[in-house]
């Protein structure tokens, strides 16, 4: 049976203040027998976490930014989901707060402070997904699952992962689980991103099309330039929702512990 003493926390940081205001503050962080890994210097996803994979003794693996803040009893949302799979699931590999479904919908639930809002909509059990958001991820370690290293940059590793993981055979849910993202507003998916997805269009060309949780991945991108070229008529102040000073009294607020 998973318990807390089966779990590790990996999170890539590279601003002090951001981390120690929202993740650090985290419970869970500094609950017995939780594992802590901080990836520091790394110029892509998927080298932090691979490096915190590697160096992980705990069998579930979470991958947090360090703007989110795990509620006080997080955990044992997680380890409930988690029960449920093994029985009726037990190839689950990946997992989320926040995804996409086989119909395009957003679902599972979490404070953006970036949007100003809560996104997506509750589930009441696991539900099958296509696309995971990157605030936070869970990995089943003997899965075997890793991320692509290939894969340079910060966006679109929750959807790669989970193509990996339905490739090859095993299941990725969203999860009722909710954290706040204590992130700022998204005023443009910038060359980075265009990258990742264009890497991905090609390594999923047998997939697509695969909605994921900001945009379409298609064979020819037009959802992705259709934006991009939105955003040069439309601006966006990066500021206009501040990062909440204190995110543990928004987490009581909407309930969340």
């Amino acid at each position: 049976m998973i318990s807390v003493n089966n779990i590790t926390v990996i999170a890539a940081v590279n601003d002090r203040v951001v981390s120690e205001s929202n993740l650090f503050r985290s419970p869970l962080l500094s609950a017995d027998g939780v594992q802590f890994i901080t990836a520091r210097g790394f110029s892509a996803a998927s080298q932090a976490y691979n490096y915190g994979t590697a160096r992980a003794t705990g069998e579930i693996l979470i991958f947090v930014h360090q703007d989110v803040y795990i509620p006080a009893g997080w955990h044992r949302q997680l380890l409930a989901a988690v029960a449920v799979l093994d029985r009726k699931d037990p190839a689950w590999a990946v997992l989320g707060v926040v995804g996409v479904d086989s119909l395009g919908a957003v679902k599972g639930c979490s404070w953006s402070t970036g949007l100003g809002r809560e996104v997506g909509n509750s589930v009441q059990q696991p539900e099958p997904a296509v696309s995971l958001d990157e605030l936070i991820l869970v990995v089943k370690k003997s899965s075997g699952l890793h991320f692509d290293d290939k894969l340079q940059g910060w966006h679109l590793y929750g959807t790669d992962i989970v193509q990996e993981a339905l490739h090859m055979g095993m299941g990725a849910y969203i999860i009722h689980a909710p954290v706040i993202h204590n992130s700022l507003p998204i005023v443009r998916l910038n060359e980075d991103f265009a990258q990742c997805y264009s890497y991905l269009c090609g390594k999923w060309a047998n997939s697509l099309p695969i909605q994921t949780c900001c945009t379409r991945m298609t064979r020819f991108g037009w959802p992705l330039l259709k934006r991009r070229i939105g955003q040069i008529f439309r601006a966006t102040n990066r500021n206009i929702h501040e990062r909440l000073a204190d995110p543990t009294t928004k987490a009581r607020e909407l309930g969340y512990e």
